[in-house]
């Protein structure tokens, strides 16, 4: 845990992300090129991108005002339980595919394709992931709960 007071740097925009960050507190502000771009408010994270794809930092975040708090989470930890996390929903949607009975005859390697570009998508009570008539690049298999078909003419 961090705190900082007015002007201090907390991420400077070009450095090498080492750490991921929470804010605790409202008071720091968002610097592109030295210029005001945004603000960070309390329970927001940041510094994330850096860590993730692995470049410099795109921004710097600087403190507002005095006594400002920070959460920061070592970015290889970060990494890695992100990774993780990923990794776990990569084989939940694996396992899910493999009982699919419309892709069952796909090769291995097929599946393992047809996983790498799938989504999970949540869809609320009410919500329409389709229209008849409207065009769309997806297919849609239920995980999860019931879904039901509608047609009007």
């Amino acid at each position: 845990y961090y705190v900082f007071n007015a002007g201090e740097v907390v991420a400077q925009e070009g450095s090498i992300g080492g750490h991921f960050f929470v804010s605790d507190t409202d008071g720091l502000k968002i610097q592109l090129g030295g210029c005001l771009v945004g603000t960070i408010t309390k329970n927001q994270v940041f510094g994330e991108s850096a860590l993730l794809e692995q470049c410099p930092r795109s921004v710097s975040v600087v403190s507002a005002r005095s006594s400002v708090g920070v959460w920061a989470a070592d970015g290889r930890l970060f990494r890695r339980a992100v990774q993780g996390a990923v990794m776990s929903q990569i084989a939940d949607n694996r396992l899910f595919l493999d009982s699919v009975s419309l892709l069952a005859d796909l090769s291995t390697r097929a599946l393992d394709t047809v996983c790498d570009a799938s989504t999970v998508q949540v869809v609320d009570v009410g919500e329409c992931p389709a229209w008849m008539g409207r065009e769309t690049s997806h297919i849609y298999f239920v995980k999860s709960g019931k879904l039901r078909v509608t047609a009007s003419v």
